[in-house]
This record gives C-alpha cells, sequence and structure tokens, in this order.
C-alpha cells in the first residue's frame, strides 16, 4: 500500500470541507428558505382582492330632511321656582293679600307657583285680582288638613261669588309656603242628582260650606250637604237654631280642624265662639263618600259638646232645656218650651220656628207633627186642653209665616208623657213643652 505525501494529504482534507460547504449552502437555500417564505398567503390575498373588485357597488342611501320650526325656550318657565317662605301662615296670607291689593301679579307669582295653575285657573285668577282693584279683601282661615302641618286659607271680597284658596304647607325647617291655590266658587254649583254639592270639592270644602250655611241660618242650602239617610233634619234645625240663639261664629283661627282622613271617610272638629268671644264651643263632623264619583257628604254631627256650652250659656245650665231631644219613636225632635200655665210663644220660640218655616217652604212636600205636652200640677181636663193649645199656637204661628196647614198636624198628650220628673221645678220646667216631628 503506497503511502500519501504529507503536501498532498492537507490537499485533499481541504477539497472535502469545502466540498461539504458548498453542499450546506445548496440544501439552505433549496429548503430552509423555501419554509420561512409565506407564498401561498400572498396568493390568497390577492385571490380576496380579485373577489372584491367583482362584487356590484352599494345602492346609494338617502335621508331625506324636513325643515322644522325653531324651536323656543322660555328660560323663565324652566327656571327652577324657588318658594317664598314665611314663618307662619298669617304672615304669608298678609303678603298675599298685599300683593292682590296692589295689583302687583309679579310679587304674587313670587309666592304661588304659576306653573302648578291650568290656563283655565290663571284666567280666573288674574280676573279676580283685576276686579278686586280697589275692593276691601277679606282674608279667613278655611281649616287644617293635617294638624300644624298643612291648612288651607281664602281671600275674597265683597260682590263676588268666587274666593281664592290657599293650601299652605309648613316645611321641614319651619317655614310656610304656598302648596296649591284655586279660584271657587263660594256659591256651589248644587248637582240636582244628587244631594249634595259638585263631585270635585274635597271633604274640608264641604264641611266649610256645610257650618257656613248653618251659621247664616240657610237651613235648607245646609241640608244640600248632609246624607238625608244618616242625618236627620231635626239634627240640622237644631243647630241653626242653637247658633242662633248661642250667637255663635266660627273661631277665627283654626276653625275647622282635620282629625283623620282615609279613603272614603272623614272627621272634624268645628270650633266656634260667642260673637263676644267670650265662650269657646265645638262639635264633631263626619263626612263620607262612597266613590270618587260622588260627592262629599255631613253622615254624622256630634253636639256633646257644642251642647254643653249652649246648656250654660243660654238654657241656664237646665241640661233639659234644650231644642233637640229623642222622640220615643224614634229620631231627633226639635221641642219649644213655655212658661207656667201659658200657652203664648215665647221670643225664643218664635226665632225657632222661623227656621222650621224655611224648611216647609223649601219643601212643600215636608210634613210635620205637633204634639203639645203639660208639666202634673191642675186637672187632667185642664192640663189636655193647655197642651193642646200650645200645640195650636205653633201650627199658627207657621201658617201665618206662610206654611200651607196641610203640611202640619197637631196632638196633644196633656201630662201623660213627661220627659223629667214632675216633683220637681226644672223637671216641670222640661214638661212645658211643645214638639215638633220632622222624620215621618
Amino acid at each position: 500500500m503506497k503511502h500519501l505525501k504529507p503536501g498532498r494529504t492537507d490537499a485533499l482534507v481541504i477539497a472535502i470541507v469545502a466540498v461539504v460547504i458548498i453542499l450546506a449552502i445548496v440544501g439552505w437555500f433549496l429548503f430552509g428558505k423555501k419554509k420561512d417564505e409565506p407564498t401561498p398567503v400572498v396568493e390568497e390575498q390577492t385571490q380576496k382582492e380579485e373577489l372584491v373588485e367583482t362584487l356590484p357597488d352599494p345602492e346609494p342611501v338617502v335621508i331625506e330632511t324636513v325643515d322644522a320650526e325653531p324651536v323656543l325656550i322660555d328660560t323663565h318657565e324652566v327656571e327652577e321656582y324657588e318658594p317664598q317662605k314665611f314663618h307662619d301662615p298669617v304672615a304669608l296670607m298678609a303678603q298675599v293679600k298685599t300683593t292682590v291689593s296692589s295689583q302687583d301679579v309679579g310679587s304674587f307669582f313670587k309666592i304661588v307657583n304659576k306653573r302648578k295653575l291650568s290656563e283655565q285657573q290663571l284666567e280666573k285668577l288674574e280676573e279676580f285680582i283685576e276686579k278686586s282693584d280697589g275692593l276691601e279683601l277679606t282674608v279667613r282661615e278655611v281649616g287644617e288638613m293635617e294638624i300644624n302641618r298643612l291648612a288651607r286659607w281664602a281671600i275674597s271680597y265683597a260682590g263676588s261669588e268666587d274666593e281664592i284658596t290657599f293650601d299652605v304647607k309648613r316645611l321641614t325647617d319651619g317655614l310656610w309656603v304656598v302648596e296649591n291655590v284655586a279660584v271657587q266658587s263660594s256659591l256651589p254649583t248644587i248637582d240636582p242628582t244628587q244631594s249634595g254639592i259638585e263631585v270635585q270639592a274635597d271633604s274640608l270644602t264641604v264641611a266649610d260650606r256645610f257650618v257656613k250655611a248653618l251659621l247664616e241660618q240657610d237651613f235648607p242650602l245646609a241640608l244640600r250637604y248632609a246624607d238625608a239617610d244618616s242625618i236627620s233634619d231635626a239634627r240640622v234645625a237644631s243647630l241653626c237654631i242653637m247658633f242662633e240663639e248661642g250667637e255663635y261664629e266660627l273661631r277665627k283661627r283654626k276653625p275647622l280642624r282635620s282629625l283623620f282622613q282615609r279613603n272614603g271617610i272623614a272627621a272634624y272638629t268645628a270650633n266656634v265662639q260667642a260673637t263676644d268671644g267670650a265662650e269657646n264651643g265645638q262639635f264633631g263632623l263626619t263626612l263620607e263618600r262612597s266613590s270618587d264619583d260622588e260627592p262629599w257628604l255631613v253622615s254624622e254631627i256630634n253636639l256633646d259638646q257644642l251642647l254643653d256650652d249652649y246648656i250654660q250659656r243660654v238654657a241656664g245650665g237646665d241640661a233639659y232645656y234644650t231644642p233637640l231631644v229623642k222622640n220615643p219613636e224614634g229620631g231627633d225632635t226639635l221641642a219649644l218650651y213655655f212658661e207656667f200655665n201659658e200657652g203664648q210663644l215665647t221670643e225664643r220660640a218664635k226665632r225657632q220656628l222661623q227656621i222650621i218655616a224655611k224648611l216647609l217652604k223649601a219643601d212643600s212636600s215636608k210634613k210635620l207633627t205637633l204634639s203639645g205636652h203639660a208639666d202634673a200640677i191642675g186637672s187632667d181636663d185642664y192640663n189636655n186642653k193647655l197642651s193642646l193649645n200650645r200645640a195650636e199656637n205653633v201650627r199658627s204661628y207657621l201658617i201665618e209665616s206662610g206654611i200651607d196647614d196641610q203640611q202640619i198636624r197637631i196632638l196633644a198628650f196633656g201630662e201623660t208623657k213627661p220627659r223629667r220628673d214632675n216633683t220637681t221645678d226644672i223637671g216641670r220646667r222640661a214638661n212645658r213643652r211643645t214638639e215638633i216631628y220632622l222624620d215621618f
């Protein structure tokens, strides 16, 4: 075997290494570079672009425009209303009276939120203020809906059938503001299909008008506010009599105070005083309605506290010497009293009969029964004649007042139906009477 020479061996090794390097480079170009280049992705993108170019152009969207009038914003109306506040309702209403008297409508609407008024109410309000120019205004408190928190006041002037009512509210900081305002007729429209007033009047309005009718001795109108199924004519008439004889008037402050108000039922205390302001009395009123479509009507009158005051001031402390008594057959009866051995009417009895005459004149279909009575002094025959004479004198007075005699019937019982013991002066005084029974 021949040995290579050292020079030739080195040359061969170099040649082999060079061949290996050349093969590696060729392999990188053939395989490595082909793996890294994204040739298929480029072709796919080209196909997508060609597809998009073949789609038809979309139809243009046409938007129609309408010319509109510009919206005008009254910055005064959208401005937040900040009510003027007062320390008490008296000060508030004094300021209201000043603004109305001076025809200062701008200042008026700083107290009253104009936006709470309907257009009709706003017209009536502005008309009221305009017509009151130069006239004396009267401000009165109507009553409370919530004790010491929500009250109603009214302002009016002589010759007007309308008045403005203000519901004033006490805020949490103790100051008072006007919550609501309305212009309403002081002479309500009577719905002929109902015994009461218009449906929209709330319970406080009805209670106020009922009491005012009693104080003005307008017995027929008072009856229209009362539920005929619950309130007897005699009870309403007795209130008229007590108001007239006791010379009562509504108290200036808090004349009506709400006791409670629930669905379909409300109760008030009516506060009255003698015209000289020396004495105070009160009575209770309950009002009810069966639905929102029915008017509020007085369904109960509690006279206990008023009778106590009346007895002390008018009846000389005699609890039985009152105009309202219970009829043994049921219901209420009015009583007229006579002096000992007398059949002639006293001036007091005549005043009471004038009220009864108004009732009978208002409804010719109404009738009444007069029953004469006497105490036990004297014979039975004498007392029978005396009791008949008392009843006949009452009837004669009513006829002279314009009442048809066909509306009246009379009975005489002598001493047979005493109300109190005939052995005492007080008892005999209560037995000398003529009773007027209205509900039969």
